[in-house]
């Protein structure tokens, strides 16, 4: 089961599905991708954001109880070598249209943990109905790969948010660690969470 669900994550755009998928384009996200002051105001305004977090919070409280009955409209992975958020939009219950925005939070919550920004890239694929992938890739800051262990704080990280025929999706909030001892062993993942789910 959890197998499955971690090359479901991993596999997620491969275009390994009924239809035939052809490549369109890949290419760096454009940096007006995002409206600055737009979004600024959003986060700013905050209910919406905010109504988003706290019911985040809820459903990440229920699966570290182990409660079995979760909304559909998520899912956690936790796994030896990652861990991870998927938000299936499509089967959010708020009023939540603007996902790039919240994609957009995400990716500023690793950013203020010191975190570089890798790439950021855009990526399509055609068919009857395409997809596009837009996708953020960060790394912890390493200044010295010759001292070791290399503290990795979380690990890598990917934010994606995947549209289908125009409407968004999927958003992907993505950890993967490294376990070798060339690596410090990474901080709590509960860490991570309170950061993403808490704007201050």
């Amino acid at each position: 089961m959890m197998m499955d669900l971690f090359s479901k994550w991993i596999g997620m755009g491969k275009g390994s599905g009924v239809e035939k998928v052809e490549e369109a384009f890949n290419r760096p996200l454009p940096e007006n991708y995002i409206e600055r002051e737009a979004y600024l105001e959003w986060v700013e305004e905050g209910n919406t954001l905010d109504e988003f977090l706290n019911q985040l919070q809820r459903e990440y409280n229920n699966f570290t109880a182990e409660i079995q009955e979760h909304d559909n409209w998520i899912d956690f992975l936790e796994s030896s070598g990652a861990n991870g958020i998927m938000i299936h939009a499509q089967n959010y219950p708020g009023k939540l249209y603007k996902w790039h925005y919240v994609a957009e939070y995400f990716k500023e919550r690793v950013l203020s943990w010191g975190y570089k920004l890798y790439s950021s890239e855009e990526r399509s694929q055609g068919g009857i109905r395409p997809f596009v992938f837009r996708r953020h890739y960060l790394k912890p800051p390493v200044k010295n790969m010759l001292t070791q262990p290399v503290d990795q704080i979380f690990g890598n990280v990917t934010i994606e948010l995947v549209s289908k025929a125009g409407a968004v999706d999927k958003l992907k909030f993505q950890i993967l660690h490294y376990s070798d001892r060339s690596y410090m062993e990474p901080k709590n993942i509960e860490e991570l969470y309170h950061s993403v789910f808490h704007k201050s």
